[in-house]
């Protein structure tokens, strides 16, 4: 008898969410706008599914407006989650907007389901799919940018800690081995960068928020061993080449991490210079 193969199913599983937009009130017509899901890990994605261009396309001068909505109803959908609660008896804070009964996916991971539920919940989920994954790539490339130069600055004032640079940590009971950007004995941190010039910017403030979610994770996993200390540093561009819009949004970004930040008792420094986080790293570590 010949040998078969069989393909196991993927173990990680999680609860999803379609969040609707219903143009007309009195018609059945309804716009899949964002994505929420929540993993068996506990980590949660809520994430736009259309951008202000694809929005400007559909609704024209009234896209903006659409937007902010939308981005009130996501905001309010990740704080139901990130608080541990669920999205089944979750009420939309606008009329407009409803959200979907639940549903279970697999995959190899959270951005896997994503990939999913996008292909599944919109009819041109194909083009979704390809846009949000060069998105995030796109903000992994800036953010890693910014931890490299962090890094050569701490090396050329104290090399002889740079080894505690990207160490291995472990989440929910050592089920989930991650990265923490820098962890010595008494401190830890991790690294975002927000970044309000560019299309990505909604991208990069999720991006810096997951940071904090897995800080919380670690010292919640760690509690007899995490350090007593912990927070994010965010990165940004000089506010002398960004617009007044551009600065009144990265801090409306920063203020919003900082509240979440504060409820996870967990601190945030920004600042445009990777010197600047050099020193204020060693003053910590050391």
């Amino acid at each position: 008898m010949n040998d078969l193969s069989i393909k196991l199913l993927p173990k990680y599983s999680a609860n999803w969410h379609c969040i609707y937009y219903k143009p007309m009130p009195i018609s059945e017509e309804k716009l899949t706008v964002a994505i929420a899901i929540r993993g068996v890990d506990g980590l949660v994605l809520v994430e736009h599914l259309l951008s202000q261009k694809r929005l400007g396309s559909m609704y024209g001068k009234s896209s903006r407006a659409i937007f902010d909505k939308i981005d009130l109803c996501v905001n309010s959908a990740r704080k139901t989650l990130n608080d541990r609660m669920s999205l089944s008896n979750w009420v939309a804070p606008l009329a407009e907007f409803e959200v979907s009964e639940g549903r279970e996916a697999l995959s190899e991971s959270l951005e896997g389901i994503f990939r999913q539920t996008i292909l599944m919940s919109t009819s041109f989920g194909s083009a979704l799919v390809e846009e949000h994954a060069e998105i995030s790539n796109e903000v992994d490339r800036d953010v890693n940018r910014w931890v490299k130069r962090i890094k050569k600055s701490v090396r050329l004032r104290h090399k002889e800690i740079a080894h505690l640079f990207d160490q291995d940590i472990y989440l929910k009971s050592g089920r989930i081995k991650e990265k923490i950007g820098f962890l010595s004995a008494n401190y830890g941190a991790d690294f975002g960068k927000l970044n309000p010039s560019v299309k990505a910017h909604l991208s990069t403030r999720r991006s810096a928020q997951g940071k904090l979610w897995q800080l919380d994770q670690f010292r919640e996993s760690n509690s007899m061993m995490s350090p007593k200390k912990v927070e994010l540093i965010i990165g940004h561009p000089e506010e002398s080449v960004l617009t007044t819009d551009e600065i009144n949004c990265l801090n409306d970004n920063i203020y919003e991490l900082e509240i979440e930040a504060k409820s996870r008792e967990i601190d945030v420094f920004n600042t445009a210079s990777a010197e600047i986080v050099a020193d204020h790293i060693l003053s910590r570590a050391l």
